[in-house]
This record gives C-alpha cells, sequence and structure tokens, in this order.
C-alpha cells in the first residue's frame, strides 16, 4: 500500500509526497526497533533478577560447603599429625585410628576444592552475561571462574605427581568408600528464552 502511494508519486514527480512517505516508513521501521529494544530489555531485567537469586543461593550452598569442607580438612590434619606423631616416635606406639588411616591414605590430595557457580556458568555457557548490568560483578564473576580453571588444571597435576599412599602400598590399607555430606546444588531455573541455569 505505501509502495504503491511512493511509486504514483514518483510517477507524479511530487517529491515532497515521496518524501514524506518515505519518512513515515522510517519513523514505524525506527518504533518498531525501539518497541523491540525495550521489550528485549525488559526481559534481561527480568532474567537478571532470577540470575542474581539463583547467584545468592549459590553462594549460600558455596559458603556452607566451604566450611563444611575446611572443617573435614582441619580434622583429617590432625588426625595426620597424630599418626606422624606415632609412627615417627614423637608418641608412644599404638594402633591407629580408622580416621587416622583414612586420613594418611588420603594425604597425597591437597584437599582444596575449587568454587563453583552453577547460575554463573549456566549464564556464560548460554553467552548471557550481558544482562548482568553491574560491571564490577560481571568482572568478579570472569575472575573466579578462571582462577576455578586454573585451581582445577594444578589440583590435577598435583593429584597425579602426588605420592598415594593407598596406591603404591594397598597392603597397608584397607580402602572402603567414602561418601561426602556436601549440599545438593540449588534446582535449575528457567529464564525467558527458555535456557535453563
Amino acid at each position: 500500500m505505501i509502495l504503491k502511494r511512493i511509486a504514483e508519486a514518483i510517477r507524479r514527480q511530487d517529491w515532497f509526497t515521496v518524501s514524506l512517505e518515505v519518512l513515515i516508513v522510517m519513523i514505524g521501521i525506527f518504533l518498531g526497533l525501539q518497541v523491540n529494544a525495550w521489550n528485549q530489555s525488559r526481559i534481561d531485567r527480568a532474567d537478571e533478577a532470577v540470575f542474581l537469586q539463583a547467584l545468592y543461593q549459590d553462594v549460600l550452598e558455596l559458603e556452607k560447603n566451604s566450611t563444611q569442607l575446611i572443617e573435614l580438612r582441619i580434622e583429617e590434619l590432625k588426625a595426620i599429625g597424630a599418626a606422624s606423631d606415632v609412627l615417627f616416635g614423637r608418641a608412644p606406639w599404638r594402633d591407629l585410628t580408622e580416621i587416622e588411616c583414612d586420613s594418611i591414605s588420603t594425604s597425597h590430595s591437597p584437599g582444596i576444592v575449587a568454587t563453583s557457580l552453577p547460575s554463573w556458568t549456566a549464564l556464560r555457557d548460554a553467552g548471557r552475561t550481558n544482562i548482568v548490568r553491574n560491571g564490577d560483578l560481571r568482572r568478579a564473576l570472569a575472575t573466579l571462574s578462571q582462577k576455578r580453571e586454573s585451581l582445577d588444571r594444578i589440583m590435577g597435576i598435583a593429584e597425579f605427581q602426588g605420592h598415594n599412599l593407598l596406591a603404591n602400598h594397598p597392603e597397608l590399607f584397607e580402602a572402603k568408600p567414602v561418601r561426602t555430606e556436601l549440599n545438593d546444588a540449588p534446582e535449575r531455573i528457567l529464564l525467558h528464552d527458555g535456557n535453563h541455569m
């Protein structure tokens, strides 16, 4: 319809009408793009709120798990110290406790657990990190992810190169599976574009 009017105006050489019709088309396109941008911004703000809530829950879980791991590692180090005192003659000879034996058998592992924030990982993998408006938070989360990846590599090397007493001297230990008491990650959340976090 508009194209037909523009074509008729060009045949009549009515340049004012042509200019007016083209201007109307351009304004319509501009308004359409603005409405689309506004709508996308509204969706991004809603998704950011969902993400920040999920991130908060991740941080709470991470803090709880980190505290449990630190307490567990302190107990293991105390057990290794007590067992070492017995084994190296700094304390009277006695049979080692089950906890001391378990701690010695896993002493090759540095016991460092890398931090993980599933909500950030999911957002990053989905390519949606731009919904986080706070640049400092975005940079801090990206830095945390990079440090975690580096720590994972270092831990892999340490585990490989460590002196695994359980593997090197299986006759000294009775191995049993260990079950951790760490909390599960929070449920996945659904963003407006249908991606799960």
